[in-house]
C-alpha cells in the first residue's frame, strides 16, 4: 500500500489539477484593474456618446466633459482595487467579502451624487439618466470582475 507525503488521507486529497485551481487567481489584480481601467473609460464615453444620440444631451454638459468624465470612470476602478486589495490580501477577515462589496456600492453611489452635483438645474431627465449611468458603470463592472478573483476557499466563509 502506498501513501502519499502531501496529503494524510489519499482518499479525501483533492485532485491535482483542483488543487492548482483553488486559491490562485486566473489573473494577476494588476491585470484586472489595468483593463478595468480601460474598459471603464470606454464605457463611459460609449455612454456619452450614446446619450446624445438618443437622448440628446447636450455636447457641453459638464459632468459629461472628459475633464468630469476621466476620473469619473478611472478613479472608482482604482479604488475598488485597493479596497479589493486591503480586504483579501493585505487585512483578510471572515467578513471581507461584505466589507469590500459595501463601502464599493457606497463609493458608487457617492461617484453618482457628485456627478449629479455638477447637473445644472435645467438638465433634462436624459441627461441625468446618462450622468448616471456614466457614474454607475465603473462600479458595476470592476466589482464583480475583482469578485472573480477571489480564491474559492475564502469565498465560501
Amino acid at each position: 500500500m502506498t501513501t502519499t507525503a502531501t496529503h494524510p488521507d489519499p482518499t479525501t486529497a483533492p485532485a491535482r489539477d483542483e488543487r492548482r485551481q483553488i486559491g490562485r487567481p486566473r489573473i494577476p489584480l494588476w491585470a484586472a484593474l489595468a483593463s478595468g481601467v480601460v474598459i471603464s473609460v470606454a464605457l463611459g464615453f460609449a455612454l456619452r456618446a450614446l446619450g446624445r444620440e438618443l437622448a440628446d444631451v447636450p455636447a457641453a454638459l459638464t459632468p459629461l466633459q472628459p475633464a468630469a468624465l476621466l476620473p469619473a470612470t478611472i478613479l472608482p476602478v482604482l479604488g475598488c482595487g485597493f479596497g479589493f486589495y486591503m480586504s483579501f490580501h493585505a487585512k483578510p477577515r471572515p467578513y471581507s467579502m461584505r466589507l469590500f462589496v459595501g463601502i464599493g456600492a457606497l463609493m458608487g453611489l457617492a461617484g453618482v451624487a457628485i456627478s449629479a452635483t455638477k447637473l445644472p438645474a435645467s438638465a433634462g431627465g436624459g441627461s441625468i439618466i446618462t450622468t448616471i449611468a456614466v457614474a454607475l458603470a465603473p462600479t458595476l463592472l470592476i466589482i464583480p470582475a475583482l469578485l472573480t478573483l477571489v480564491p474559492r476557499s475564502k469565498a465560501q466563509r
